[in-house]
This record gives C-alpha cells, structure tokens and sequence, in this order.
C-alpha cells in the first residue's frame, strides 16, 4: 500500500502541478470542475441509500454547475447557483410521492454535497483568478502536502497523545503540531525566495491557518467515512484513496486562503 502511495504520487504531483503552473485559467478551472465531480460521486455513494437516483442526479449536476460557476468569479453568479441548486433540488422532492417523514433528511443530505464539495473547491478558481495566482495555488497546495507529510512521521516517530480517537484514532496532538511546522517550512521558504511580500506575521497566520483548517478539513472528512462506515471515500486514486480523501484539508484550507487574501491584504 505504501509502495503504491510513493507511485501514484510520483506520477500525478508532477503532473498536477505542471497544469497549475503552465496551465490557463480556463484549463484550471476545468480541473477544478472535475475534481468536484469526482467529488461529488463519492460523497453521494457515501450517503447510500439516504436519498434516491432523482435526488442524487440533481444533486450531482447542481453540484458540477456550481463547481463551474466559480470560474467567473462573480459572487452573484455564485449565489445565483446557489439559490436556483436548492429549489431545483426541493422541486424534484416535490414531484417524488413517498414518505414525507424523511423530506428534511433527503433535502438535507442533497444540499450539503455541492455545499461540502464544490462550494468550498470552487474556492481553488478564486485562488487562481487572483493577483499572482498560480503562486499563491502553489503555497497552498505545497503548504497542504509538506503539512501532511510532517504530520504523518511526526506521529509515527514521536506520537503519543491522540487528537480526537473518536474520529481518527491514529491522528496524534505531537502530528498536528509537526504538520503546523512544516506548513511554517513551507511558507517561509516561499517568503524567502518568491514572495517577499510576505510579511513575518503573515508567514505566521498562514502557517497557522493552513495547517490548523486543513486538519480540520481532514477530521471533518473522517467523521463522514465513519458515519458511512467507510475506510476511504474512493478508491480513485492507487494507495490514496478517493477524491475526497487526497482534497478534504484543500476544501478547508482554500476558503480561508482566498479570505485572508481578499480582506487582510487586498488582493483580488
């Protein structure tokens, strides 16, 4: 399994970060817009049976629409998705006869997909779309994986105290604290050698906020496996598991990169 994990990622990182850096907007967001589809699929064979075809379908295509519509980078194009998605998805409960005891849970379990998924993925295309994009989606992603990469042997090595054993019962408190550093690497070597823009308190909260969402992002994607009863969300992926899997510290992470970008430094 580990063998296959080192291939895969020798294969697609080289390959992933070629379309971030040679890529166009357009071919970015169309990653984007795939990675959400996966997604989706995932999340909407982790829920089962809990909604039905019609529900899903629609869950899906509003899903992929959304994902696209952060590629004009308009919030009211955004919130235009968003409205129409949900009563799209309340007119197909309308029109299904059946129990109307579980209408709150179908609707429910419908409308967080596309809002888990591509609500916060979408948030990769407004990275992009920004000042010094491609940058700013490298620090990201570089940030994400040095972090995880950290907190794995940082646990493995020096682990003794468990984060949250309800929810992920090999994560430790010593991991998470080596991921946050090796966000810090990252992030500082960026300041150093292409973003000096960066200032020594931005270096800090970015460590701290990638680091901290993306852990977050990865307890919250463990939580839902678990309540599936799921190891992985997918199998997509040779040694990594799904989508969902590889992308769920990015869907936290991302949101609170662009934010930070837009209302504590100004750039748009």
């Amino acid at each position: 399994m580990h063998l296959k994990r080192i291939i895969a990622a020798l294969v697609l990182t080289p390959l992933f970060l070629l379309l971030i850096i040679k890529g166009s907007y357009v071919h970015y967001s169309m990653l984007v817009v795939v990675l959400a589809s996966l997604g989706l699929w995932e999340y909407f064979n982790l829920i089962g049976k809990s909604v039905d075809r019609r529900l899903r379908n629609i869950g899906i295509l509003w899903g992929v629409l959304l994902a696209g519509s952060f590629h004009v980078g308009s919030s009211q194009v955004i919130i235009a998705m968003l409205a129409l998605g949900f009563i799209s998805v309340c007119l197909v409960r309308l029109s299904k006869a059946g129990d109307l005891g579980t209408v709150f849970q179908e609707i429910g379990y419908t409308f967080l997909g596309p809002l888990y998924v591509s609500l916060l993925l979408g948030h990769l295309s407004l990275i992009r779309s920004t000042l010094e994009g491609r940058e700013w989606t490298l620090l990201l992603f570089f940030s994400i994986w040095m972090g995880d990469i950290a907190a794995f042997y940082t646990g493995l090595s020096i682990g003794k105290h468990k984060l949250y054993p309800e929810i992920s019962p090999n994560k430790t408190i010593e991991g998470a604290i080596g991921g946050t550093l090796g966000c810090f690497i990252v992030v500082t070597a960026a300041k150093v050698f292409y973003m000096n823009q960066l200032s020594v308190v931005d270096v800090a909260v970015l460590s701290i906020g990638i680091a901290v969402m993306g852990q977050l992002g990865d307890l919250c994607e463990s939580m839902f496996k678990r309540a599936a009863g799921v190891k992985d969300s997918g199998n997509i992926i040779p040694g990594h598991g799904g989508i969902l899997d590889r992308f769920d510290s990015v869907l936290f992470a991302a949101p609170f990169l662009y934010y930070y970008l837009v209302f504590i430094k100004g750039i748009d």
